[in-house]
């Protein structure tokens, strides 16, 4: 099995995923914010606490950020952006985030993390869920409904 090393995120690693980035994520931030992928990015990185990369092979798959605060909301988040490469390494990318996700309650001060997921996102809702994520609500952002996707502190093992 390949593996995905979670490292902190350089200028280079979000470059990189950015000009790679997944078709879905680009829709996924238009539809929630209604930025530019680099403004939504960029503005996500200065408000996490921590960003990181997940390499495989030392190329950047994703990136993602651990913040108090979030475009969408004022309690604990992650946000992640993928380029298209991730799909070959779905498994190993999902052991790597579930112990950021277990480490992100700490690194917010929070025992709920959370993140926005458009409705007609259903791979990304699915995949948060086998993570230990729920859905719990909607809510219409900018005219496009959002599945409310909470993470609870002691929910991050692989079932």
């Amino acid at each position: 099995m390949h593996k995905v090393e979670i490292v902190p995120a350089l200028a280079r690693h979000i470059d990189h995923v950015i000009r790679n980035i997944r078709p879905e994520h680009v829709r996924e931030i238009r539809d929630a914010t209604g930025l530019s992928v680099s403004a939504a990015v960029c503005a996500s990185v200065v408000d996490s606490s921590v960003v990181y990369a997940g390499l495989a092979d030392g190329t950047p798959l994703f990136v993602v950020g651990v913040s108090k605060s979030f475009l969408l909301s004022d309690t604990g988040s992650v946000w992640m952006v993928a380029t298209k490469a991730i799909d070959d390494y779905a498994l190993p990318a999902a052991v790597a985030l579930r112990g950021l996700f277990a480490r992100a309650h700490q690194l917010t001060g929070t025992r709920r993390i959370e993140q926005w997921l458009p409705h007609w996102y259903a791979k990304g809702i699915k995949w948060l869920q086998w993570l230990g994520w729920e859905a719990r609500g909607t809510r219409v952002i900018n005219g496009v409904p959002h599945h409310h996707m909470i993470h609870e502190e002691g929910t991050d093992e692989l079932e």
